[in-house]
């Protein structure tokens, strides 16, 4: 997982309000296309299956990517994050699976 390609969206959406923007208003994959080459295809199915209204939602889900894949726990309420379903297909996997339910 390229955990410096996930933090590199959220720090393009914090210093550009376009680019924010198309992240909630459904020009996700567009806007995603820009970092072609730094996410590999788990990490944009998982950033488009991001359910999220506000900017502060959508980060708060990549966080939880983060801290899944480096093993670590963190409480984030679960009306706050929809995450998709996502299985690591790399070989690195420690076996972290999301649900969404």
């Amino acid at each position: 997982m390229s955990i410096r390609g996930l933090n590199e969206v959220v720090g393009k959406a914090i210093i550009s309000d376009s680019f924010r923007a198309g992240l909630l208003n459904g020009k996700r994959a567009e806007m995603l296309s820009q970092f072609e080459g730094q996410l590999d295809a788990d990490e944009q199915q998982a950033l488009l299956g991001i359910q999220a209204e506000a900017f502060s939602d959508f980060a708060a889900a990549i966080e939880l990517l983060i801290a899944q894949r480096e093993g670590r726990r963190i409480t984030i309420a679960p009306e706050r994050v929809a995450l998709p379903a996502v299985g690591w297909s790399n070989l690195v996997s420690n076996g972290a699976y999301f649900h969404h339910g």
